[in-house]
């Protein structure tokens, strides 16, 4: 099981150049993210829509096809706690920490492609990987 922010989908998604080692981070095995994973997944899938590269109906089944690659964990006031704790810490957006604070609540890494957030990250002694 691992822990993969939305950065690292989106690298697939969006085929940038790194994305066979977003591909490979998310072969690797389980993920597991916060709840609030469904909703960026959906940002990127209608970006493409938008974009024009996929219809609506294409944007469905690939937001479904990604949501089915992920364990989705419970949302909990224990979670969102643990998630403003580490943005007050760090000095960065909830919505990062939160996938931060799950990875610590398993014990597992984050993997993240947002170089800024892996640096904020790791200079407060925590385990981020970028793939």
């Amino acid at each position: 099981m691992q822990v993969v922010d939305a950065s690292v989908f989106g690298q697939v998604v969006f085929d940038e150049p790194q994305s066979p080692a977003a591909r490979a981070v998310l072969a690797g095995s389980r993920v597991v993210a916060p709840p609030s994973l469904r909703v960026e997944l959906a940002n990127l899938v209608r970006r493409l829509a938008k974009a024009g590269r996929w219809g609506a109906t294409r944007a469905v089944a690939v937001f479904d096809d990604l949501c089915e690659t992920v364990d989705f964990a419970p949302d909990s006031d224990d979670l969102g706690r643990a998630a403003l704790a580490l943005a007050i810490d760090m000095d960065h957006a909830a919505q990062d920490c939160a996938y931060l604070a799950l990875a610590r609540m398993h014990g597992l890494p984050l993997y993240t492609a947002d170089a800024a957030f892996a640096r904020k990250a790791r200079a407060k002694g925590h385990d981020v990987r970028t793939p």
